[in-house]
């Protein structure tokens, strides 16, 4: 039973650390603008989120305005980069909260 603990919260330190490496932070949310012309006919919202990492480098990860609205992504909230390319919200009761 012990070994099973000592395994178990092994392997739970890594998904820890595997969470963290990978968290980003998002900076800002910048909406399209498109001046007097208005979005082309048919064009799907976008918007730009600035996401920075564990290193403090920023990028700007670009989403339908749609999609972010639909996953409740904010300014501060921390999150992951799927393969699809878009962000999606760490769930906090799996991730280390950040020491402050």
């Amino acid at each position: 039973m012990c070994l099973g603990m000592c395994i178990g919260m092994a392997i739970g330190a890594k998904k820890d650390k595997q969470i963290n490496d990978a968290a980003l932070t998002i900076k800002e949310i910048v909406e399209d603008e498109f001046g007097c012309e208005g979005r082309p006919e048919g064009e799907e919202p976008q918007v730009a989120v600035i996401v920075t990492d564990k290193d403090g480098v920023e990028k700007s990860i670009r989403m339908a305005d749609k999609v972010v609205y639909e996953r409740q992504l904010e300014t501060g909230d921390r999150v992951w980069l799927k393969e699809d390319g878009t962000l999606e919200l760490i769930d906090e009761k799996e991730a280390p909260k950040e020491k402050k």
